[in-house]
């Protein structure tokens, strides 16, 4: 009898017109995310390399100007004349497009260590004032936690789709940092809801079952627990499987920012931490439930 209320719930899942439809929609999702989004989204790291360029046009228009003008005198502000400053920016701005159309990961990355473009940093704190109360000091935290992250990878693991999070080991741990474990939730709700409703409706029909009622509804809600796991089972073997084809892999000993707030600046360095991608996942598994 068990088995006959398992595979009745099962049937009944998989029949629905409007399951189906949902079925297809999020493949159809995931594949559309992975071959057009992706490619076009920017991460905490992106730098937008047509202001970049602009940038190195107006600073070598300064350069010239100070140059034709003769004006060498140091502002007392920056320590520096508007020559040396320009000439500074020029250099660095030039070294992180060669960077980056070379597709020098390694090279990128020991640049941004020491230097961030004027016009990124300004977009950064932009953010940070929108999104947080305290936005320098969440700043400066999440800039100490990206430093370490990159400095975590070898030199032979690091490429742009690693410094931008875009491969499928790394996307998987953004998705349940972010809005994985809601998305999921919603989907388990619109997936059995008819379920329990269709149930209801025929309740009078089931009494002459020779199983008591709520144990008719447990069995129903693992047979809806085991379909919808294996949908997302299914569905995530297909997101890893294509996205890694695209950006790679990655690994699962990899690290990922660990969060340890303090309310002390002093200590805000010291909370800046990591841990492995399959770590946090172990200890995001509760959530799910």
């Amino acid at each position: 009898m068990i088995f006959t209320v398992f595979k009745e719930t099962w049937v009944y899942l998989v029949r629905h017109t409007k399951n189906r439809l949902t079925l297809i929609l999020v493949f159809v999702a995931l594949l559309a995310y992975s071959a057009f989004f992706l490619p076009r989204m920017n991460s905490f790291n992106t730098i937008d390399l047509e202001k970049l360029e602009q940038s190195v046009i107006s600073n070598e228009g300064i350069m010239k100007s100070a140059m034709e003008s003769e004006n060498f005198d140091v502002n007392l502000f920056t320590g520096q004349s508007a020559y040396v400053e320009s000439k500074r920016k020029v250099e660095n701005n030039r070294a992180l497009l060669m960077a980056i159309r070379k597709g020098d990961a390694l090279r990128y990355r020991k640049l941004t260590d020491i230097y961030v473009p004027d016009f990124h940093f300004e977009s950064l704190q932009n953010q940070a004032a929108k999104n947080s109360l305290f936005p320098m000091k969440d700043l400066s935290y999440k800039l100490g936690n990206e430093r370490n992250r990159l400095e975590s990878y070898t030199d032979s693991e690091l490429t742009f789709h690693v410094i931008q999070e875009k491969t499928a080991t790394q996307q998987l741990q953004k998705f349940f940092h972010e809005w994985g474990p809601t998305i999921l939730i919603a989907l388990t709700l619109f997936i059995g809801a008819d379920v329990f409703v269709e149930s209801i409706q025929k309740r009078t029909q089931r009494i002459g079952v020779p199983i008591g009622w709520g144990s008719y509804l447990f069995i129903q809600s693992l047979a809806l627990l085991t379909f919808v796991l294996s949908f997302f089972l299914v569905a995530g073997a297909v997101f890893y499987v294509s996205n890694g084809l695209l950006f790679g892999f990655g690994s699962l000993d990899w690290q990922v920012p660990l969060y340890a707030y303090t309310d002390d600046p002093l200590l805000m360095m010291d909370a800046a931490g990591l841990m492995p991608i399959k770590t946090f996942l172990l200890k995001a598994l509760p959530f799910l439930g």
